[in-house]
């Protein structure tokens, strides 16, 4: 019951308002993460956002670029940024180095902008450590704080007028600061998303009428599957990103069936969390998409004079799957949460192919899909053609290069080209997969 959605906008999280804090004694807090940055922060409840955008130009500080965001609360304006450094082959410096000029260049700006410094000196944060620099102006004060974190540069900064609750504003703000992984960053956004987990007690069906997830992604699944993390590795020529980056991540339980998937992002931001599991004797799942400033998380309002559907909310799909003769997967409904048919999957085979046309609730036509199968029971060739509104065609070729002790696939090579609007790109990637077993 693996479905993936190609159709989502896949965007990067650069921000992320998360979720509300209060220790004892303290004022109310919201937190706010850079995943592109590494850190966290708490932002005042009152703080008002102001903008977001790149860091350029002489902002940049010349040895990189980044972004940053700022908001007001009061009399404080607040800021964080990052900086990520951009090395010369021909010059060739290390991060350290450039992070150490950043600083000095800010520091030479601020004095040419008629700020003093007042000190500089060695500062501790959750995480790791930097410095801090206290620049005076008249009545005016700017307290600013650099780390140096995975690479690149972190900064830090509150601008107020001299009073005692204005210093405590900002004190407060740059003490917040945590430094993390986008990893850890990566895996608090998933568990604030994640909807809660759905009963896993399958009902009492027939084996051909319920098949488990992991047979469809792995051989010998019946030995237990307990994760599959892909990646992928852009290597064309165009490519613009050579890292490794997350693609999916699947879980799950003894059975085989899956509890939950994380989507990513083209630079691994998770971006969709979907748990899975049995209602009333049905196949559901239900998604969440990671929260992310750059995507709308409104409803969307009822068309008036139409009847208002009643929903389950407890999941977001219902699926259910009917087999042939042969046990094998011949058909795929996909049911909404108010009970409407909205995806129909009708399978074919005949050798070593397998063919799939996915149907709109009309009826019509959207997408077929052709499989070709090597001996061993791999893809070997994929063609995707979509009839839509932008109809286009996909061919994917794979070719394997390295399997695990169970005989699954742990690294292949893509070649894939894409015929749309009368033209014709190409593209080569490499998809990885860490499979962990019971």
């Amino acid at each position: 019951m693996i479905r993936i959605h190609t159709g989502l906008v896949m965007l990067l999280a650069l921000i992320n308002i998360t979720a509300f804090s209060q220790t004892s004694g303290a004022p109310l807090t919201k937190t706010f993460s850079s995943f592109e940055g590494g850190y966290i922060l708490d932002l005042p409840w009152t703080a008002q956002f102001i903008r977001s955008g790149p860091l350029e130009g002489e902002d940049a500080y010349s040895p990189g670029k980044g972004h940053r965001d700022q908001w007001s609360a009061g009399d404080v304006s607040l800021e964080s940024a990052f900086i990520e450094f951009e090395k010369d082959s021909k010059v060739p410096r290390d991060s350290l180095g450039m992070f150490e000029e950043a600083v000095r260049l800010f520091s030479g700006r601020m004095e040419a902008d008629g700020w003093t410094l007042s000190y500089d000196r060695a500062v501790i944060a959750r995480g790791g450590a930097g410095r801090e620099l206290f620049f005076e102006g008249g009545d005016r004060r700017q307290l600013v704080r650099w780390f140096f974190h995975e690479g690149r540069a972190v900064r830090v900064r509150a601008a107020f007028v001299d009073d005692g609750e204005n210093r405590k504003v900002a004190e407060r703000f740059l003490d917040s600061v945590r430094l993390a992984s986008r990893d850890e960053i990566a895996a608090m956004k998933i568990k604030e998303a994640a909807p809660v987990d759905l009963p896993q007690t399958a009902p009492d069906r027939p084996a051909q009428w319920l098949r488990p997830d992991a047979e469809e992604l792995a051989k010998g699944a019946k030995v237990g599957v307990k994760s599959i993390f892909e990646e992928i590795e852009n290597t064309g020529q165009d490519a613009q990103v050579r890292n490794r980056q997350k693609k999916i991540d699947y879980y799950f339980d003894l059975r085989g069936f899956l509890t939950r998937t994380v989507t990513y992002d083209p630079a691994s931001y998770p971006y969709v969390v979907t748990t899975y599991g049995f209602l009333d004797g049905k196949r559901v799942n239900k998604n969440a998409v990671v929260p992310n400033d750059n995507i709308g998380m409104g409803m969307t309002p009822p068309i008036p004079g139409q009847p208002v559907r009643k929903r389950d909310p407890r999941y977001s799909t219902r699926v259910e799957e009917k087999y042939d003769s042969g046990k094998r997967l011949a058909e795929r409904l996909f049911y909404d949460n108010a009970g409407d048919l909205f995806l129909r999957a009708v399978y074919s085979y005949r050798d070593n192919r397998v063919e799939i046309y996915e149907y709109k609730k009309t009826g019509t036509l959207e997408n077929k899909f052709s499989q070709l199968l090597d001996a061993k029971g791999n893809l070997a060739q994929k063609t995707a053609q979509s009839f839509g509104s932008a109809p286009n065609e996909r061919k994917y070729v794979y070719k394997y290069l390295t399997f695990d002790d169970r005989g699954n696939w742990t690294k292949r090579t893509v070649s894939l080209e894409i015929k749309e609007n009368g033209k014709i790109t190409t593209l080569d990637y490499t998809e990885y997969r860490t499979i962990a077993y019971y």
